[in-house]
């Protein structure tokens, strides 16, 4: 948690909208990669300003982290001054990049070599463009990696919603859990995996999201797609 903290005392000048309870589940679920020593690269997919990108670089634990975007109106050096003010102790790379051009590893020399463990998709929100960059990462993630799908339920982009829910139906990718405006899913036979270790992680600490969960409600069990799905209630 005091990673988090420096994150949120350390962020506020970067533009962009996430809340905190995402970057918590967020540090929950790169914490428990380590423990299974899944280890990878960590990617972001549409970067922006950077807020999310600088959690992930605040709470990477020695993983390499990359972050790929076509940045139309922003100058990439500004963008990487204003993501190393968080993080400066760690290293990592932009790279100006339409991903609607990628479709394998193989097309990036820093990736080609290397297992790619955790993907944030938050680029193109369209329809089109969500449902590309997903199946893009799809092609980039290690088994047992997970996907952050941005704003999933977002009624000012429905977009994001409804590739996520196509991407789910047509592939073997399974949804772990659902907070303020996150989706997170992960490839087949790893989604309880890393329920087991969210919930874990809340009966140690009821008020991990800012707002106690008793125990035995740690989520609200839905589904998507015909999947099981954690919602986590705030």
């Amino acid at each position: 948690m005091e990673m988090i903290e420096n994150w949120k005392n350390n962020s506020d000048h970067l533009h962009g909208w996430l809340h905190d309870e995402a970057v918590v589940l967020t540090s929950i679920l790169l914490e428990s990669q380590k423990q299974l020593s899944l280890t990878g690269v960590i990617v972001e997919i549409g970067v922006w300003k950077g807020k999310y990108f600088s959690a992930l670089l605040m709470l990477q634990n020695g993983r390499a982290v990359y972050g790929y975007d076509i940045w139309l109106n922003e100058n990439i050096s500004e963008v990487k001054a204003g993501i190393s003010k968080v993080g400066s102790k760690n290293s990592f790379e932009l790279f100006r990049v339409n991903s609607r051009d990628l479709n394998s590893k193989s097309q990036r020399p820093e990736l080609c070599e290397k297992s790619i463990d955790f993907i944030s998709v938050d680029g193109d929100h369209s329809f089109e463009g969500s449902m590309s960059d997903l199946l893009l990462a799809s092609n980039l993630i290690s088994p047992g990696g997970v996907l952050a799908l941005d704003d999933f339920l977002n009624s000012s982009c429905l977009g994001t919603t409804e590739s996520a829910i196509a991407f789910l139906q047509r592939s073997d990718f399974e949804p772990i859990c659902y907070i303020t405006n996150k989706l997170f899913v992960t490839t087949k036979g790893w989604s309880e995996i890393y329920r087991q270790r969210i919930e874990l992680a809340i009966s140690e600490n009821p008020t991990l999201f800012g707002y106690e969960i008793s125990s035995g409600t740690a989520a609200y069990v839905t589904s998507i797609a015909g999947k099981k799905l954690f919602s986590f209630r705030n």
